[in-house]
């Protein structure tokens, strides 16, 4: 009620309709966030961080090239670097480490490496076809460690689980998440590049590009819980409940996607839901609530709802900038009160909110400013500029006591947000009726 209520105070404008088929635009608002420094994790420059992730008490930073860090009140402890990764993992050019998840017992790691470790005698593979580059086969490897009570790694613990066929180039996904039941729910790029409509294999029963797996945490046994998705980088639940998982789907030309379904819908996997992404048996790819031709570029409104297919809960378009790519979300009940979700554009830097409940979809999508304390907007540029950066590459998280944070891969820092709520001038007839009933109980208290 109270999140409805401020809603409706900080709303500017609403969207109008779009004369193009492109989704409503973002609306302007007052709403705004503050950015606290709260560490600086490697110097100025083309870092290759994804978002921190919270374990229990500790904080972890993940460097793509190759290393696990945690949080210390004296700095960082290196737990994985290219001396300590797991026998049979090489790495790849592009990335050693893609993501991580954990529980207070343990931490999966995804590597990426040139080799398949010895102990797994295979793994998932590839779709067919020349677009997946089949003779350049790298892996995406799932390795479970015991997880010590000061938030290390438990020595010689590792445990490889299950591996999945990637290529070295294409949307190589790496969103991963304990899921309340124990598994982890991990996200399988389309291993594409751009310029496509996904192909066929993200509709593809057989294939296991496109998806939302879930990995038993002990045996490694995978199942596919959804599909047509195509680069989902970070999951994240919706709150405490841990009931809702939310998530940015990079668009590939006219729609970026904020997903949200819910965890027992997920586990079911009798029933695989489907976001829409690649050719379905009618023909049609999907991104957002629009039909994509072959090249990657839309070609009409698909129906809405459609049969069969899951609506964004959010979706919001390009609008006239020649690179844009998704990236979030973050929820917070600690750090937010009337926004819900919060996520922005990689490149820019650009800040956005949804303020409506998890449950609906297609929901209005705000800007958000920038402020300081005292209440006065800046730009992010402000930011860049000092570290000697031009892109922004946010990646949201969590701090472990529920705060929303914010990695500024480029700039080597990372931030606590917390929400600005201005003072809401009240209307005089209600501080009339205040004043009669405070000078009621005034009176009540002094017959």
């Amino acid at each position: 009620m109270f999140r409805s209520t401020v809603a409706a105070l900080v709303v500017l404008a609403g969207g109008a309709s779009a004369d193009t088929i492109a989704p409503l635009p973002v609306s302007p608002s007052n709403l705004s966030i503050i950015l606290t420094a709260a560490g600086q994790f490697a110097s100025p420059g083309r870092n290759n961080f994804a978002s921190p992730v919270a374990i229990g008490d500790d904080l972890y930073f993940v460097n793509q090239r190759g290393e696990l860090l945690r949080e210390t009140p004296t700095g960082f402890d290196t737990l994985i670097d290219i001396d300590t990764r797991p026998e049979g993992i090489t790495g790849t050019e592009r990335a050693v480490i893609l993501n991580v998840a954990g529980t207070a017992d343990h931490i999966f790691v995804a590597f990426t490496s040139d080799t398949l470790p010895d102990d797994l005698a295979s793994a998932a593979p590839l779709p067919t076809g020349a677009e997946y580059a089949p003779d350049d086969v790298m892996y995406q490897v799932i390795v479970r460690y015991d997880r010590a009570a000061d938030g290390s790694l438990v020595a010689n613990s590792d445990v490889t689980l299950t591996a999945f066929e990637g290529g070295h180039q294409g949307h190589s996904g790496g969103g991963m998440l304990v899921l309340p039941n124990g598994d982890v729910a991990f996200a399988r790029g389309d291993l594409l590049l751009p310029g496509s409509d996904g192909l066929t294999a993200p509709q593809d029963g057989t294939s296991w590009s496109s998806r939302l797996v879930l990995i038993d945490p002990v045996t490694g046994a995978t199942e596919v819980a959804a599909q047509g998705i195509r680069n989902v980088q970070r999951l994240t639940f919706t709150d405490a409940t841990q009931t809702e998982i939310a998530f940015v789907d990079i668009g590939g030309t006219v729609a970026e996607e904020v997903n949200v379904i819910s965890v027992a819908d997920l586990v079911d996997t009798t029933t695989i839901e489907n976001f829409g992404w690649g050719r379905a048996g009618d023909g049609f790819a999907r991104e957002g609530t629009f039909y994509i031709n072959a090249d990657g570029s839309v070609s009409a409104d698909a129906p809405v709802p459609e049969a069969g297919f899951l609506q964004p809960y959010a979706q919001f378009g390009r609008e006239d900038a020649t690179w844009f790519a998704g990236t979030g979300p973050v929820a917070s009940d600690v750090s937010f009160t009337s926004i819900d979700l919060l996520f922005g554009d990689l490149n820019t830097g650009r800040l956005l909110a949804t303020m409506a409940p998890t449950g609906s979809s297609l929901n209005e999508v705000f800007e958000v400013n920038l402020v300081d304390e005292n209440g006065v907007q800046y730009a992010l540029s402000t930011l860049l500029d000092a570290a000697g950066v031009t892109r922004a590459d946010l990646r949201f998280f969590n701090f472990a006591d529920g705060g929303a944070g914010v990695l500024l891969e480029r700039t080597g820092r990372y931030y606590r947000i917390s929400q600005y709520m201005a003072a809401v001038p009240l209307p005089a007839a209600l501080w009339l009726s205040l004043a009669a009933l405070a000078a009621l109980v005034r009176i009540r208290k002094h017959p």
